[in-house]
């Protein structure tokens, strides 16, 4: 199955798309995340919002768009934001 119809079966609620989408995303999702991150704990955790948010919105993608693109700018948004957030937490 490709990305578009991944995506496709995912926004009518395939869950056996969704497990598809991470099983062939997952090495990128969670690599992007780790190298900023530098902690494979937090990748991991990092790394499941990810795949919410994709599948939160997944309605809002366009089909023509790259998919490894799109997951890999939610990963370094989402990797950036805990940093930020972590590092609130720290200087308070």
């Amino acid at each position: 199955m490709g990305d578009a119809e991944l995506i496709r079966a995912v926004i009518t609620g395939d869950n056996n798309a969704m497990r598809d989408l991470i099983h062939k995303y997952q090495d990128l999702v969670l690599n992007t995340c780790y190298k900023v991150l530098k902690s494979r704990e937090d990748a991991e955790d990092i790394a499941q919002e990810v795949f919410l948010e994709t599948y939160r919105s997944a309605a809002t993608l366009r089909y023509e768009e790259d998919i490894s693109f799109w997951l890999y700018r939610i990963s370094l948004n989402k990797s950036f934001n805990y940093l930020k957030r972590s590092r609130n937490i720290i200087f308070r």
